[in-house]
């Protein structure tokens, strides 16, 4: 008997060549799927927090504006949105400050301490032990320099470490 290898050498190349696009099809996609997941994931991460911090007016005292008898003494309330869920995952607030030729100064605030420019204490008692606005409430601040400046921005600052930089609040600062 005479056998025809010619055929059967066929056959297994071809299985050869499906099993080896099924195994690179298996592999591509354990390295795309979490890396499009992950991407996803960190672009909708600071959605929940559009306006979750804004600068409180409400109180002539804790507006922002400059104390024109105290140098560039800059008094501001921030407030905190009301979701529970919302607030368990924020570490802490970025703080910009804004000169009139657009360079800035910023400070982070987190875990009731201060980051970047000092300057910034409690209002209500002066502490340098800063503590984050809980939900729905507002804590006053007290930012001391020798710059001017003329607008603010405040962003959240998750547990995660992102910093949400495009969900800012914005405030112009009143002159004297």
């Amino acid at each position: 008997m005479k056998q025809n290898k010619r055929g059967v050498s066929e056959v297994v190349t071809t299985v050869l060549i499906v099993m080896l696009v099924v195994a690179a099809i298996g592999v591509i996609a354990g390295f795309v799927v979490p890396f499009v997941k992950n991407s996803l994931q960190k672009s909708t991460e600071c959605t929940d927090y559009k306006g979750f911090y804004t600068f409180d007016e409400s109180l002539e005292s804790s507006s922002f504006k400059s104390n024109c008898n105290a140098g560039n003494n800059y008094t501001f309330s921030i407030k905190a949105g009301s979701d529970n869920n919302t607030a368990v995952n924020v570490a802490g607030i970025k703080l910009i400050f804004i000169r009139p030729d657009g360079t800035t100064n910023s400070t982070e605030i987190k875990n009731g301490f201060l980051s970047g420019t000092g300057g910034i204490r409690m209002f209500d008692n002066g502490t340098t032990n800063l503590m984050l606005p809980g939900s729905s409430g507002i804590r006053s601040y007290n930012y001391s320099s020798e710059e001017t400046f003329e607008s603010a921005e405040v962003y959240p600052i998750l547990k995660s470490g992102r910093i949400c930089a495009d969900i800012k609040e914005s405030i112009k600062i009143k002159p004297c």
